[in-house]
């Protein structure tokens, strides 16, 4: 599948494909896709293909006479210099129909194609340069059509990219060459195949760093493997990699949380390492908040590992119904100043009786008040805002072995 990166040239892309959106002129029909890939060949264009099954993929067919064929995809695509071709893939010819759908067809061996419809380009040397196809591709034709002028677009910008690379580098400036590349890499494209090679022959720190979080394993590859090869006896080997991994400076918060949470997999898969389990996912959530690790590791953490928690209430697991202090963790990060109430409820067993309860930010305490709700309900008033507050409840014995129950947190004024 394609390369995807999080910060995109949007402005680029969108001044592009308002270019593409200005034109008149009609385009003309596709070529074969033998004639196409000749063609490119000599003009050094990419060549994009649209891949269809005329007899069998309806959707395939809407996109072909509402994307393909119209006259803003056609005039974008050919005022970058770029050769059009399609390839109908039959399901049910007969023999007259299938010799002549294989001679148009000739020279095409699939490259890039996951799923049908699909827009797929590339290079004049015939190497995938990035696709939209299957699920990528909006229902609704005008948003396919975006979908499509933005990928033109990045493929155009992927090609003046291309020639100010080659001017850097016959001048020597690795300083423009390293921003051009990892530019040319931001673009939702398929990676440059020789992009590591080129960050490393550079020899500079910030090739090396840049090097070192492209080269990052993918996320669930990792995390998979960590577990596996805990769960077969090799936990020391693995806790040993992944620290030296979390010792790389270059990685982002993003994968530094992948690293916690391949851990705390390794942990959880690793007899007698449960405490370490949770401190691992724990730090995979602290890593990243708001990423997809970091929400996964704050998931395994409070669930499996935590004391209670405003996501998942509590469990017979926080306290079998002796007296003792509930710590919960996942306050907002960042609570505006005005009454704040904690409202607690049984859904098994009795609710525990609340002793004391406490917004604690280091030095800083926000003692509890009653509510107005009486019994499971207390307030908090805070005349500044506060971040990354703990909640710290003491709580009596439960009169229920077998207590469950939730929370609720909200700014009531």
């Amino acid at each position: 599948m394609m390369h995807r990166a999080r910060n995109l040239p949007r402005q680029a892309i969108v001044s592009l494909c308002l270019q593409a959106l200005a034109a008149t002129s009609v385009g003309a029909q596709s070529l074969s896709f033998s004639e196409g890939a000749k063609l490119a060949r000599e003009r050094s264009a990419i060549h994009v293909v649209f891949v269809h099954g005329s007899d069998w993929n309806l959707f395939g067919e809407h996109l072909r006479e509402t994307v393909w064929e119209s006259t803003l995809v056609r005039d974008s695509t050919e005022d970058a210099g770029m050769i059009l071709s399609d390839v109908d893939v039959l399901q049910n010819p007969d023999e007259a129909a299938r010799s002549a759908n294989e001679r148009r067809n000739a020279g095409w061996k699939g490259t890039g194609l996951v799923t049908y419809p699909a827009f797929i380009a590339l290079d004049a040397q015939g190497e995938l340069l990035g696709s939209r196809q299957g699920l990528e591709l909006p229902r609704d034709a005008s948003r396919a059509k975006v979908c499509v002028l933005e990928f033109v677009a990045c493929l155009r910008l992927r090609g003046e990219i291309d020639v100010r690379l080659a001017a850097a580098r016959a001048e020597g400036d690795a300083r423009s060459e390293l921003a051009l590349l990892l530019s040319r890499d931001g673009l939702p494209l398929e990676r440059a195949p020789d992009l590591l090679e080129r960050l490393r022959a550079m020899d500079t720190d910030e090739a090396r760093s840049a090097a070192a979080r492209i080269d990052f394993p993918d996320r669930f590859e990792l995390v998979r493997q960590a577990t596996s090869k805990a769960a077969g006896g090799e936990g020391a080997e693995t806790e040993r990699r992944l620290h030296a991994m979390l010792a790389e400076p270059a990685y982002t918060d993003e994968q530094r949380a992948t690293v916690w949470f391949a851990l705390g997999g390794a942990y959880r898969r690793w007899e007698g390492h449960a405490e370490r389990a949770g401190e691992a996912f724990r730090a995979a959530w602290k890593a990243d908040p708001e990423g997809l690790t970091g929400t996964a590791g704050r998931r395994m953490y409070l669930e499996l590992y935590a004391g209670p928690s405003l996501a998942f209430g509590w469990a017979e697991r926080h306290g079998a119904g002796e007296p003792g202090l509930w710590v919960i963790e996942d306050l907002p990060p960042s609570l505006a100043p005005g009454t704040w109430r904690l409202r607690w409820s049984a859904t098994e067993g009795d609710a525990p009786r609340l002793v004391r309860a406490r917004v604690v930010c280091g030095e800083r305490v926000i003692g509890a008040t009653d509510g107005p709700g009486g019994e499971g309900e207390v307030l908090f008033v805070l005349d500044t805002p506060l971040e990354n507050g703990v909640l710290r409840i003491e709580r009596a014995a439960r009169s229920s072995a077998h207590s469950r129950g939730s929370f609720e947190w909200e700014k009531v004024r």
